[in-house]
């Protein structure tokens, strides 16, 4: 049974956290959308994840329709594990696969859970009560929805770091996904929204970076050229 209402019903979206097992991520900001027919990972989500789970990504076969009838093809499809662990009791908790479809697209969320999955993990979610129940070997446990504001999803690391998200707060570092030694600050003195908003557009484009110089091969002369300040009447001196 849902709890009795001690308070003016809820209207908000249901949103709570869960674990991607495969990398021991505790991810917030999973929606719960069960008018929705497909499981959506969000692409600034999807690229916090180590190398090897990334590299599960899939093909899209078919392409995503939205409310107003327009297709969009996703980035791909992935397999996850993900965990729903009780607020209250750590042992109260159910898992299950989900197939993601990987989507370019700004959103305060990390994935949305849609009702196919619900079902799968027997879950009832209730927007009035904001939150969800399902039933586990040990018992029913309950998940509340988060508080909403209007900043960007994060991730933080299940075991470790959670200087990791203060990082992306304060200075917003970036690491080149092929490199994670190579970094990109962004200043402090943005706000959290234009920061995060930042850090998903260099993040979706480390592809054109120039990391060293064997990236620029090939760049014809008449497009770029590097050449030393010096003064040409002098002779070189090793």
């Amino acid at each position: 049974m849902f709890p009795a209402i001690a308070q003016e019903p809820s209207d908000a979206p249901i949103i709570i956290k869960g674990r991607v097992k495969s990398c021991g991520y505790i991810t917030k900001r999973l929606h719960i959308d069960i008018g929705c027919g497909v499981d959506i990972l969000y692409e600034h989500f999807f690229r916090l994840l180590p190398g090897a789970v990334r590299a599960k990504l899939v093909a899209p076969s078919t392409a995503l329709s939205g409310f107003s009838g327009e297709s969009a093809w996703p980035i791909g499809i992935i397999e996850l594990e993900v965990e729903l662990v009780d607020d209250d009791d750590k042992e109260l908790l159910r898992s299950t696969t989900v197939e993601f479809a990987v989507v370019r697209s700004y959103s305060k969320y990390n994935a949305l859970l849609e009702r196919t999955t619900l079902q799968k993990l027997a879950a009832i979610p209730s927007t009035v009560h904001g939150l969800i129940k399902f039933p586990t070997p040990l018992g029913i446990a309950m998940i509340r929805s988060e508080k909403q504001d209007a900043s960007v999803a994060v991730v933080e690391q299940a075991e470790k770091q959670p200087s990791e998200v203060e990082q992306l707060r304060s200075c917003m570092i970036i690491s080149n996904p092929r490199n994670p030694e190579q970094k990109i600050k962004i200043g402090g003195g943005l706000s959290d929204e234009t920061k995060f908003k930042l850090r998903n557009i260099l993040a979706s484009n480390t592809d054109v970076f120039v990391w060293k110089e064997a990236d620029m091969t090939g760049v014809p002369r008449e497009i770029a050229e590097h050449k030393l300040n010096a003064n040409p009447s002098l002779t070189p001196v090793r």
